[in-house]
């Protein structure tokens, strides 16, 4: 029997997603809080065959086509990690989307060559509006980035995987947590395992080379790590703060700040690569208490 409560939850993930179709950029931070009700939906739902679910996948890829897509792999598939594999869902539920843009990449250069006319487009349209509201001694700027347009949407698309790699890994940290909070379970700490460090040492090393495409993997590589060392920063950042006795809405406006202001979140990240070697943690930690 279909429970109206989990046909409620499903509706407004949906919902929430598509404000991306209308508002990018709004529809950005809805999109974020899109996975959790996918989340309650399974939750309620407790037959292991989601009709309702199939059946709402197949209206929305009808209504939006290649958005039911962007919904599977940015929303179902991280969900479906989070439910399935908890302890390292921050880790896998990327993977499809990162695996998916580098077969786009590498083997269907129609599709690629369709992302960069796209994103051609897209940038050439956001200059025209700068233009018409810059003062003058941004004209220059705007003029050499007109001139490059073609190199930055090629560079930004080929930056995909780990674009897009990162931002599923932050909506799932965001919200698998706050699913288990909400839930009262036990939420525990983010850390990037000392076994990835050579993956990032030798992506780092290949930024040296002068071809471009190992130069796009070296990208690549610090873009993925540098989200992972920022989650890991924000953990560290969140048990200092919580051994403070910090003020929950101060807490959260650090957060604010810290993901708005790009020399905060390099510092964070910075925080969170030396926290693999020092654990901050540790450091006054008393009787093995948890932040």
């Amino acid at each position: 029997m279909i429970n109206p409560i989990s046909i409620f939850h499903l509706f407004v993930s949906f919902t929430l997603f598509t404000f991306n179709i209308y508002n990018p950029y709004f529809g950005l931070f809805l999109g974020l809080i899109s996975p959790l009700f996918l989340i309650f939906y399974f939750d309620i739902s407790k037959s292991n065959f989601k009709i309702e679910l199939i059946v709402a996948l197949l209206i929305y890829g009808y209504l939006f086509k290649i958005i039911a897509l962007y919904y599977i792999l940015f929303v179902l598939l991280p969900v479906i990690f989070i439910v399935k594999g908890k302890e390292k869902a921050e880790f896998t539920a990327g993977l499809p989307s990162l695996i998916v843009t580098i077969i786009i990449i590498l083997f269907l250069p129609n599709i690629r060559d369709m992302f960069i006319s796209t994103m051609i487009s897209n940038i050439n349209s956001y200059l025209e509006i700068l233009k018409s509201s810059a003062p003058v001694e941004k004209l220059f700027y705007i003029e050499k980035i007109s001139k490059n347009v073609n190199q930055i949407a090629k560079i930004f698309v080929y930056l995909m995987p780990s674009l897009s790699y990162g931002y599923i890994v932050f909506i799932t940290y965001i919200n698998k947590r706050f699913y288990l909070r909400l839930k009262k379970q036990t939420v525990k700490p983010f850390t990037v395992p000392f076994k990835f460090i050579p993956i990032l040492v030798i992506g780092g090393f290949l930024i040296l080379s002068k071809s471009f495409y190992t130069k796009m993997i070296s990208y690549n590589t610090l873009i993925i790590f540098f989200v992972l060392f920022f989650l890991q920063g924000i953990e560290v950042l969140e048990y200092w703060l919580k051994k403070m006795k910090i003020p929950l809405i101060l807490k959260y406006l650090v957060y604010f700040f810290v993901i708005l202001e790009p020399p905060l979140t390099v510092i964070v990240s910075i925080f969170g690569l030396f926290d693999v070697w020092i654990d901050f943690r540790k450091l006054n930690k008393v009787g093995g208490e948890n932040g």
